[in-house]
C-alpha cells in the first residue's frame, strides 16, 4: 500500500469543508453533557465549618489567643491526631445520635472529610451530601461535639469553633459549566478527527495532481466553463 505524505494545510482545509460536521458534533457533545450533569446526575452540596487547635482550655482563660511559639507548634502537630479522633467510629456514632437525621455512622464517615489548612492549627470539618440541609447539619453537629471528644481522649486537648457552616446555595457537584466545557473541547477534537478520517480514506480523483500520484500521465484536461447568460 502507498504511503500518503501528511499535508497540513491539505489538513486544515479538509476540517473547513466539513465544518458543519465539527459544528454537530461539538453541539452534540456540550447538549449531552449538559442534559447528563443537569439531569441525570444527583447533585451533591457541601457545607463546611472550621475549628482552631489549643492545647488547653486555660491557655486562653480570658477569651483571648494568644499563645506561646511552643504551643503553635504543638497544636499543629496535634491537628492529624485531632482529625484521627473525629473521625472515630465512636465520634461517629454519637454524631449520627445528636444529628437527628436518619443516617448511621457509616453513612456519616462516607460524607465527611477534615483537612489542616495551610499545615496551620486550623482544622477544616466538610460534609456533602444530596440534601443540603442536611450537610449544614451534620458539620455543626460535629462542631458542638468536637471540644467533649477531644477533652475525653487527649488530656489537655481543647478546640475552639471558628467558622460554623452555612447552608449551601449551589451545589458542589457536578459542575455542570466545566463538564459542557470539556465536552465542547471533544467534540472539536472529534468532529476535526472525524472530518480528516474521512478526507483520508477519499480515494477519489478530484484533479489533475491525483491521477499523477499513482504513476498515470495526464496527456490533456478539460478545463470547467461556466455558462454564458444572455
Amino acid at each position: 500500500m502507498e504511503e500518503r505524505e501528511i499535508d497540513i494545510w491539505g489538513l486544515v482545509q479538509a476540517v473547513l469543508k466539513r465544518w458543519w460536521l465539527v459544528a454537530i458534533i461539538t453541539i452534540l457533545s456540550g447538549s449531552i453533557s449538559f442534559g447528563y450533569s443537569k439531569f441525570a446526575i444527583t447533585p451533591l452540596y457541601s457545607a463546611r465549618g472550621t475549628l482552631y487547635i489549643t492545647i488547653d482550655n486555660t491557655a486562653s482563660s480570658h477569651g483571648g489567643t494568644s499563645l506561646d511559639y511552643n504551643s503553635i507548634l504543638a497544636a499543629q502537630e496535634l491537628t492529624n491526631t485531632y482529625s484521627l479522633i473525629l473521625s472515630s467510629n465512636t465520634f461517629y456514632k454519637i454524631v449520627a445520635a445528636e444529628s437527628g437525621l436518619n443516617y448511621n455512622y457509616k453513612e456519616i464517615s462516607r460524607m465527611v472529610s477534615m483537612s489542616n489548612e495551610n499545615e496551620s492549627e486550623i482544622m477544616s470539618i466538610t460534609a456533602t451530601c444530596p440534601n443540603r440541609e442536611h450537610a449544614a447539619i451534620i458539620v455543626e453537629t460535629m462542631l458542638n461535639n468536637a471540644q467533649a471528644e477531644i477533652s475525653r481522649v487527649v488530656i489537655g486537648g481543647s478546640v475552639r469553633i471558628i467558622d460554623h457552616p452555612e447552608m449551601p446555595l449551589t451545589r458542589s457537584y457536578p459542575n455542570v459549566t466545566k463538564n459542557v466545557f470539556l465536552c465542547l473541547i471533544l467534540g472539536v477534537v472529534l468532529g476535526c478527527a472525524l472530518a480528516i478520517l474521512i478526507e483520508w480514506l477519499d480515494d477519489t480523483v478530484k484533479n489533475s495532481d491525483d491521477v499523477m500520484k499513482y504513476g498515470i500521465p495526464v496527456l490533456a484536461e478539460i478545463p470547467l466553463l461556466e455558462a454564458k447568460s444572455e
